[in-house]
């Protein structure tokens, strides 16, 4: 009877020992050899073994799994004091919709446009990052010529260690006011032409044929021939030919 009983205590004592493997959460994107081996000396530590978890994701790793990643490094096992088996884990911060718009509002308020305005702002969801995640770019789609509000989607990207771990689309609410709906070039606007040729660089005055924006390929008209040509509009003056001559 007793030896039953301590074989029954045996096996309910093998859950807990067999989940009580040390655990390391880790806030970068990268899985460092000082992130599983806590006593690695200058040199090894900062050894880069591969991807780290995701925010809130694990992975467990054993000493047979470690003692391959660093040999493959060139790294001599032999002295360090490697775990049997180590968890590391992700770490992660929770950004609920409120905190995503405090964080994102001023962000894409400095990228807009002059005389476009952000009237709403309206993530959708939870977004798990770590939690040393900034906001890194957004991208904003050009708004239309048109006085009034745009609804569109800016896409935010959210950068940690240097990687992106996030991109978000947020659907926001524009206002575009009778300034921004004007196009950057109006028609017949007179415009400097740039003309490169080889080593030789030709500035001319040329004309707009129609309403255009910086970025648009339009036709000109070239002043001094009356030759209409291809340009870039690369600023509200001025254009670099792409096409004619």
């Amino acid at each position: 009877m007793r030896r039953a009983w301590l074989a029954i205590l045996f096996s309910l004592a093998l859950p807990l020992s067999a989940g009580a493997e040390p655990t390391q959460s880790i806030d970068h994107a990268r899985l460092l050899a000082g992130d599983v081996i806590k006593a690695a000396p200058p040199g090894v530590a900062e050894i880069d073994l591969g991807p780290a978890p995701p925010p809130g994701g694990t992975r467990l790793l054993n000493k047979n799994e470690i003692e391959q990643m660093l040999r493959q490094r060139g790294v001599d096992t032999s002295k360090l004091a490697i775990p049997a088996q180590i968890r590391i884990t992700g770490a992660a911060r929770r950004l609920s919709p409120a905190e995503l718009t405090t964080l994102i509002t001023p962000v894409i308020m400095q990228n807009l446009p002059r005389g476009v305005a952000l009237t709403k702002i309206q993530p959708g969801y939870d977004v798990v990052v770590p939690p040393s995640a900034t906001i890194g770019t957004v991208e904003i789609p050009r708004h239309p010529r048109q006085k009034g509000p745009f609804r569109t989607t800016a896409n935010v990207q959210m950068v940690a260690d240097g990687n992106i771990v996030a991109r978000i689309p947020v659907p926001v609410v524009l206002e575009v006011s009778e300034e921004a709906s004007r196009p950057d070039v109006a028609r017949g606007s007179r415009i400097g032409l740039v003309i490169d040729r080889r080593s030789l660089r030709i500035m001319t005055q040329a004309s707009c044929m129609l309403d255009a924006n910086i970025g648009d390929v339009v036709s000109v008209l070239v002043l001094p021939t009356n030759r209409v040509v291809k340009a870039k509009i690369t600023s509200h003056d001025e254009a670099q030919m792409v096409e004619g001559l």
